[in-house]
């Protein structure tokens, strides 16, 4: 079985097109929403591997993306797998190349990386499919309490509707502790805080390597390079260790805080 499998400019629109399971994912990526729009863009000019893991438990204690992988996961249905891919998939569309000057400066990099992420596939998306949540939760979503949500333009806050504003401000009350939770749904956005905070000080040895990493590659996607790109990611992965775990003591620190 290959484990990793390479989307590149070639393989971007039969990757997009056929890899949602779900009736609300197939309908919500065929469409020509602002968030479709701008994640097919995004992905579409950085390429990246679709990893199958072969040891999840352990894996999905990892940030993959900082090395260029997206990690499939078992989920109990296809709404709720495809929910989940909209969240990994904005993460990688949400990667800053820029390297960090600090091991505080990249945690935080990472950190406004997933409150993006989580933005995206927990309150914007469900502005553009109304069944989403139910067909995956068996519930309406959190963000179903905020009318009205839109966002032209994703990552500008001025372009979002009022709805998609209350929902930004009160989940970033809520995972800052500024703001007491006030349901299951907000205490597990207020976990996120302390959770990040520990990953970061298990990644303070070893984070200049990943920031390196993602740099070669932001050279040769600037460049147009796909081969350099992906000799790149395969460097920063460790991919030819396969099937060695990269990262491991990160990963396996990280599962004894889960």
């Amino acid at each position: 079985m290959n484990h990793f499998r390479w989307i590149g400019a070639a393989e971007f629109d039969a990757f997009w097109a056929n890899h949602w399971k779900s009736p609300q994912g197939q309908a919500w990526a065929s469409g020509n929403t602002p968030l479709v729009t701008w994640m097919k863009e995004r992905l579409r000019s950085r390429p990246f591997y679709v990893v199958t893991p072969w040891a999840q438990a352990l894996q999905r204690r990892h940030f993959s993306q900082m090395w260029g992988q997206v990690m499939e996961r078992d989920y109990p249905n296809a709404a709720l797998r495809d929910l989940y891919w909209v969240h990994e998939l904005a993460h990688w569309a949400l990667v800053d190349f820029q390297p960090s000057e600090s091991a505080q400066a990249w945690a935080t990099k990472w950190d406004d990386n997933e409150l993006m992420a989580a933005f995206i596939s927990e309150v914007l998306v469900h502005g553009e499919s109304p069944d989403w949540d139910m067909a995956a939760l068996g519930h309406l979503a959190w963000a179903r309490q905020f009318a009205g949500i839109s966002a032209p333009h994703p990552l500008v806050p001025s372009t979002w509707s009022l709805g998609a504003k209350q929902a930004w401000d009160r989940r970033l009350a809520v995972r800052n502790g500024s703001e007491a939770p006030r349901n299951e749904s907000e205490r597990w956005i207020a976990t996120f805080g302390n959770a990040n905070a520990r990953w970061a000080q298990i990644w303070e040895s070893a984070w200049q390597n990943v920031d390196v990493g993602l740099a070669v590659y932001d050279y040769s996607r600037r460049a147009g390079d796909e081969q350099g790109m992906r000799a790149s990611l395969d460097a920063a992965g460790q991919v030819a260790a396969f099937p060695a775990i990269p990262y491991i003591k990160q990963a396996q620190d990280f599962a004894l805080e889960s």
